[in-house]
Parts: structure tokens; C-alpha cells; sequence
């Protein structure tokens, strides 16, 4: 969909919003969107164009919740204003000249040549996966953050943005995360309701969280029959009662279905990463399923992000370059495979990026590193992921990294998030028949005592192997070590095919062209981790060659 100030709303009408309008107001939408406290979609809508008649639109967007992106025509005053959820997990890109849910469509507007290329912006997203902040491969088109909103003007002024009254701190700590998915539950009745599930933390707390409203849902995961995951989560659908369904990984047709991927990832996706989501998410679409639930964001529940730094939890003292090695690229680009442009440009992105994490110093470590994986790195890692879905017609919630939920998790005490204590004492409470059972990682989610005591070895061991993981990561590029509680659902192949298609050497080709990498033989020095992005940074590439 493209948008600019000029932009009639009935010109819209085929480009997949959906559509609500009064006198005043003509508001599309994307996605599942509700006011906390009324049903998603339309009357939440209704609600939006009602409190637009005497509040401004950043305070009325502040109030919304889901994951959506949300455009509004005053038919009075003129012009349009746009937002997406506060967490910024939907994605919409802006430029000079107007806006577009789809950066791919946006980049064929414009007719991008390479001269428009942002060779830094490639070496990031090279080396990390992701991007984060506000850029994207191209100069000028910047995607919109979830603590603002775009306006068009009327007048054909150049668009503008502008904050929205967020509050950057929630003190309701448990009963905040209670309350909202209350409200979610709410929002979703007469849905059809699909909710991930995996043999983990996090999907159960959803599980046992929505369970407890009365929904009607299924359970649903991805990957081959018989390992843990799939197991443990068919054992908690048979324990209340639910549909299961196991999507497996298919790699029948995986060249041309790498095309479909790249183009439903809308050219920013990490391929690998993708790949199997895409394919469940198709599957989840071919049973009628209208909303699923996705369980990112539970890291900010336990003490994932500040992991690192135990025992001192709490402390004033954070290195970030400490946190970009082991967290945001820990598996560096080998330096044989760049040119001294690439280098120069891996240098410079690393320090804008440990710049840009600057802006989420917070008065102790554990505040800083959660602040930073829920204000930068989460709208990429799961965002990208959830507007796919959304663009694909399948609307996305995700429970636990709604805004108030993520602010609540983050003022957590950080040793009430030790050892998952905050996810165990929750499920206990609400489904001890859930908490009971082992999870991937070997033990259980329970938060009686004599249960911890069994468990505490197991954690103990799990966590020396994660460790040793992210060293072996670091220093050879493969998460060696590591096995117990690890989600391995991809085919056992997938690395092996992806490396071996004609697109992975194409995409070598391109970025050579671009003066980036070295040759050719730069596909054998990439690790495993970086191969989806050269196909997705190789098929974009094609495409600017096509417009250029």
C-alpha cells in the first residue's frame, strides 16, 4: 500500500486494509488492533474516530494495543496520519514523499538504483541480521518507530514526525501483565485462535495466561515429529483439551519457494530464520486461523538479557561493547571475506550501533540490557516476523511484548527473574497441571521448593552449556556444546540446501559487486549464521538491479 498526502481513501479500498468510516473520519487498519477493554477491530475503530473528535491522534495511538498498523483521514482538516503499535513490532517505511506497509513495494516506487544503496546499512544487517533503529538498505526510507507517529499534511509539506506521550516505566509489575491480557482476551473473542507452543518457558506462561479466560484456541509448533518441543506441547493441548497441530520443515521445492520467502519476508528477512515460519504460518492460514499468538518476548520475564553480568544483578556498571559481542553479533564476520571498504564500513556500524545503545542507559544493568532488547532489538528479531504474518493476512499478538508488559517486565527486581522464578510462580499459581511437567530444557516450570531443589542442577548444567555455546559461537562461528532445550526444527539438511543453491551464489556475486566482500570464496568463509542474510541481501540486490 502506498500512501501520500494526496492519497484519497477510496483509492485504497483494494490494498488490503480493512476500512471503518463516519462524516468525519476514514480509518484503514493492518493487523489486530483493539482499545484495551472493547473487541478487536472494528468497534476498537469506532472507538479511535470517537476520541479523535476531542484528543490529538498521538494520544489516542498511545492507548491502542496489539500489533498493527493504523492509518487515519480527516476529512475535514485533510491529510493522513499513520502509527503502529507502541512496541513498533508492525512496520511501516516513510520516505520524503509518503509511506508504504511494504519496504519492497516502497524501493520499486522510487525506482532505487545502487547509488541509493546505504553500503553500511548492508554490512550491518550482514553482520548482525538485523538492523536497528530507524534505517533500512536504502537512503531516505526509514521505517516508523512505535513511540511515534507520521503525518502527511494536506498542504504537500514534506512528512513530519512526531512522539507519542508514552510513559518509559510501568509499576504494576505482575498485575499490569494480568490486566492486559485480559483486556487481550477480550479483544479476541469470535477469533480463531492459534497459539505457539514449544516445550519452553515462555509459550506455556501464554498457554496457561489465555487458558485461563476460556478461549477457544489450538496449540500449534513447527518442526519434525518426536523431538522435545513438539512433544511437550502435544502432552499440555491433551491436558486441556485443545487441537494440536505439528507443521514439519519441507524443503521439496526450497529454491523456488526461497523467491515466495524473500518476497512474503519483504526483502529484509533472514531467510533462514524464515523459511520454516513461513511455512507454518501458510499452514496455520490453510485451517481458517484469523490471529496467532507469538510467545516473543519472555526474555524480559527472566534474566536473559542481563545473564552475562551474574552474579552482580543490579549493578551500575554495564559494557556495552561486552553486550554487542555476545549478544547482538556473536559470530563475527571473518575478516578474510570483506574488503577494506567492508572492513571499514564493520568498523563504523559496530560504533554507530554501540551509539545508538547508549540511548538505553538506564541506572543499572539489568534496566540497560533490557531496555535495549526491548526498545531496539525486539521490534527487528520478532518484529520483522509479525508484519510478514500480518502482510500475509494472518494477524500476530504478541502478549508478552505488549508496551505497558514489556515496562512491567523491565522494573521486575532482576533476582525475582532468576532461574525463570517470575514465569514458575505464575504458572503455578494459575496451572499447577502445566508447571509440573518438564520443559525442553530437562526440568520443570514448577515454583515449589522441592521441585526448584531437582530442578536446580539440571538449570546449573544448562546453563554451563549455553555458555560454553556462546564462546564456541564467538570464537569457531558454530553454537557447539549446546543441545539440551535447544529448538532444532529446522530439517536436518537446511543448512547444507541453502548453501548449495544457485541463489546463495548469486547473492555472493552481488555483494562482491558492491565492493563489500572480497570473491567468491567468501561463501566458504561465512558461518552458518550469515548465509540467509547473503540470500536475502542477494535477492534484494537483484531487484535494485532491475529498477536501476
Amino acid at each position: 500500500m502506498l500512501l501520500s498526502a494526496a492519497t484519497r481513501p477510496e483509492a485504497l479500498r483494494r490494498s488490503g486494509l480493512r476500512w471503518w468510516e463516519d462524516e468525519r473520519f476514514a480509518i484503514g487498519w493492518t493487523g489486530h488492533l483493539y482499545l484495551p477493554g472493547h473487541a478487536g477491530g472494528a468497534p476498537s475503530v469506532a472507538g479511535v474516530a470517537a476520541a479523535l473528535e476531542t484528543a490529538d491522534f498521538a494520544e489516542v495511538a498511545a492507548r491502542l494495543a496489539g500489533v498493527f498498523g493504523l492509518f487515519v483521514f480527516d476529512k475535514l482538516r485533510g491529510g493522513w496520519q499513520a502509527s503502529v503499535d507502541n512496541s513498533g513490532l508492525y512496520k511501516v517505511f516513510h520516505d520524503a514523499e509518503g509511506a508504504s506497509t511494504s519496504f519492497l513495494e516502497l524501493v520499486k516506487a522510487r525506482r532505487i538504483g545502487r547509488a541509493d544503496l546505504d553500503l553500511a546499512v548492508l554490512v550491518e544487517y550482514l553482520a548482525q541480521g538485523q538492523v536497528l533503529g530507524s534505517r533500512t538498505f536504502v537512503t531516505g526510507i526509514e521505517r516508523l518507530s512505535g513511540r511515534e507517529i507520521l503525518e502527511l499534511p494536506r498542504d504537500g509539506a514534506p512528512p513530519r514526525l512526531r512522539p507519542k506521550p508514552l510513559p518509559d516505566s510501568e509499576p504494576g509489575g505482575t498485575r499490569t501483565v494480568l490486566d492486559r491480557f485480559a483486556a487481550l482476551a477480550r479483544s479476541l473473542e469470535g477469533h480463531a485462535l492459534s497459539v505457539d507452543a514449544t516445550g519452553g518457558f515462555d509459550s506455556r506462561l501464554i498457554v496457561c495466561l489465555l487458558d485461563g479466560h476460556a478461549l477457544p484456541f489450538e496449540l500449534a509448533t513447527s518442526g519434525p515429529p518426536g523431538i522435545a518441543d513438539a512433544e511437550i506441547a502435544r502432552t499440555i493441548a491433551r491436558l486441556l483439551g485443545r487441537p494440536f497441530h505439528l507443521t514439519g520443515h519441507d524443503l521439496g521445492d526450497l529454491d523456488a519457494e526461497l523467491v515466495l520467502t524473500f518476497r512474503a519476508g519483504d526483502g529484509i528477512t533472514d531467510l533462514r530464520r524464515f523459511h520454516r515460519d513461513w511455512q507454518h504460518a501458510r499452514a496455520r492460514l490453510a485451517r481458517g486461523i484469523e490471529v496467532m499468538a507469538h510467545g516473543g518476548g519472555g526474555e524480559l520475564y527472566r534474566d536473559h538479557c542481563f545473564v552475562q553480568d551474574f552474579p552482580f544483578y543490579g549493578s551500575r556498571r554495564v559494557d556495552l561493547e561486552r553486550y554487542y559481542n555476545l549478544r547482538i553479533a556473536p559470530a563475527g564476520l571473518p575478516p578474510g571475506a570483506l574488503t577494506p571498504v567492508g572492513r571499514e564500513l564493520l568498523a563504523a556500524a559496530r560504533s554507530s550501533v554501540l551509539a545508538r545503545l547508549q540511548g538505553c542507559l538506564a541506572p543499572t544493568n539489568n534496566e540497560t540490557y533490557d531496555r535495549i532488547y526491548f526498545l531496539l532489538r525486539s521490534p527487528e528479531h520478532f518484529g520483522q516476523h509479525c508484519t510478514n504474518y500480518v502482510n500475509m493476512g494472518l494477524d500476530v499478538v504478541a502478549p508478552l511484548l505488549d508496551y505497558p508488559c514489556g515496562l512491567a517486565a523491565i522494573g521486575l527486581p532482576p533476582w525475582s527473574r532468576f532461574f525463570y522464578g517470575w514465569h514458575r510462580r505464575v504458572i503455578t499459581a494459575r496451572c499447577p497441571r502445566l508447571a509440573v511437567l518438564p520443559t525442553a530444557d530437562g526440568f520443570s516450570a514448577s515454583g515449589e521448593p522441592t521441585r526448584m531443589l531437582r530442578d536446580a542442577w539440571w538449570y546449573g548444567a544448562t546453563q554451563l552449556r549455553r555458555a560454553a555455546k556462546k564462546a564456541s559461537q564467538r570464537l569457531s562461528g558454530k553454537a557447539r556444546f549446546y543441545n539440551v532445550g535447544a529448538f532444532a526444527a529446522d530439517a536436518a539438511d537446511f543448512m547444507g540446501r541453502l548453501r548449495a543453491s544457485p541463489h546463495y551464489a548469486a547473492g555472493l556475486e552481488r555483494l562482491e559487486a558492491t565492493g563489500i566482500l572480497t570473491t567468491s570464496h567468501a561463501g566458504e568463509k561465512l558461518r552458518d549464521i550469515h548465509v540467509g542474510r547473503v540470500l536475502t541481501l542477494g535477492m534484494f540486490l537483484s531487484g535494485v538491479d532491475g529498477f536501476a
